[in-house]
C-alpha cells in the first residue's frame, strides 16, 4: 500500500472522511465494500459482458458502456447498503438517476491507458460532437465522480490505475516541460507529438493499490491512467452503476436505444425511479444522429 501524507484509505462507514478526500485530493479508497457473493456476480458478469463486445479490442481491451442494461448482476448493488450509503451521501442526495455504467476486461499486454481526465471542456457556444462530451459536459454543476471496482485487485503490474493527487482542483499546473492536449483532456512532453502522456514519473502520480472488493472513488476531472496488463489474469473492472442527482437535467440528442426500453420492461418496479432522467448511451452518436 502506497503511503501518501494523508490517509486515504477508509472504512465504508466513514463516510465523512471519504468524502473530505476526495474533495481534497482527488480520489479515495474504501475498503471491502463488496460482499463475497457480490464481487463473484460482478466479476462473472464483467467477463461475460465485455467479452461479448469488440469496443477497445486493438489495445487487447474489451468495454461494454451499458453494463447495467445488459447485466442483472450490476442490480445487485441497489440493495446494497454499503455501496449505496456511499454514493448517496457524496452526492448529498438520495434523489438520484442512473447516468452511465461500464465494464472492462483487459488481457495480459494490454496497452497502456493514457493520462486523461473524464471531464468534457468544450468552449462557450461549441456544441457536443460525440457521447461522452454529452454525459461528461463540465456544465453540468454537480459533485460528478467515478467509482469503480477493480473485481481482480488494482496494482500497477495487473493493469492497474493510477491518478494525480490534486489534480482536479482549478489552479492546479501541469509541471514544467509538459503541455495540456486540445481541451486539457490529457497532456504531454512539450515538443512531443502523441495525444496522451504514457508514462507514469509526473509528480503527483500515485498508483492506486486495492483488494478486490475494494471501492476507487475519482471526481469526473481528475487526471487518470492505467497501466499495461503484464499478469497472466485478465484484469476485470466494473463503474457497474454511475448515478447524478435528478435535480441536474440532461436533454440527450439521442432517444432511447432499444437496449434501454427492454432494460425497463424487465427492471423491478421497485428500480423505476432511477430511470427518472436516465439517458441511456450512443457510444457511435455524432451530430445529425438521432
Amino acid at each position: 500500500m502506497l503511503e501518501t501524507t494523508y490517509k486515504h484509505h477508509f472504512e465504508y462507514s466513514d463516510l465523512s472522511s471519504i468524502k473530505e478526500c476526495l474533495n481534497e485530493h482527488g480520489f479515495a479508497l474504501v475498503k471491502q465494500v463488496l460482499s463475497n457473493q457480490i464481487l463473484d456476480a460482478l466479476k462473472t458478469a464483467t467477463l461475460r459482458e465485455a467479452q461479448k463486445l469488440k469496443l477497445n479490442e486493438s489495445w487487447q481491451s474489451k468495454t461494454c458502456l451499458n453494463f447495467i442494461e445488459k447485466a442483472p448482476e450490476a442490480l445487485l448493488l441497489l440493495d446494497h447498503n454499503p455501496h449505496m450509503n456511499i454514493i448517496k451521501y457524496l452526492h448529498n442526495t438520495d434523489e438520484l438517476c442512473f447516468h452511465r455504467s461500464a465494464c472492462i476486461a483487459r488481457e495480459k499486454g494490454s496497452s497502456v491507458v493514457s493520462w486523461h481526465t473524464d471531464l468534457s471542456q468544450l468552449k462557450t457556444g461549441e456544441s457536443p460532437t460525440s457521447a461522452n462530451e454529452v454525459l461528461n459536459n463540465s456544465t453540468l454543476d454537480y459533485n460528478g465522480f467515478s467509482a469503480w471496482y477493480y473485481l481482480t485487485g488494482s496494482r500497477p503490474s495487473h493493469g492497474g490505475l493510477y491518478v494525480i493527487e490534486n489534480s482536479h482542483k482549478p489552479d492546479w499546473q501541469l509541471p514544467e516541460g509538459f503541455e495540456f492536449t486540445n481541451y486539457k483532456k490529457s497532456f504531454r512532453r512539450i515538443g512531443d507529438t502523441e495525444e496522451g502522456y504514457q508514462k507514469f514519473d509526473i509528480p503527483g502520480a500515485i498508483p492506486i493499490i486495492t483488494d478486490p472488493g475494494d471501492l476507487i472513488l475519482f471526481t469526473k476531472n481528475t487526471y487518470h491512467a492505467a497501466n499495461a496488463n503484464q499478469e497472466n489474469e485478465i484484469r476485470l473492472s466494473c463503474g457497474a452503476i454511475g448515478f447524478r442527482p435528478k435535480r441536474i437535467k440532461i436533454n440527450a440528442p439521442w432517444d432511447w436505444p432499444k437496449s434501454t426500453h427492454d432494460f425497463k420492461a424487465r427492471l423491478d418496479q421497485k428500480y423505476h425511479h432511477y430511470l427518472d432522467g436516465y439517458t441511456s448511451i450512443v457510444p457511435d452518436w455524432k451530430p445529425g444522429i438521432s
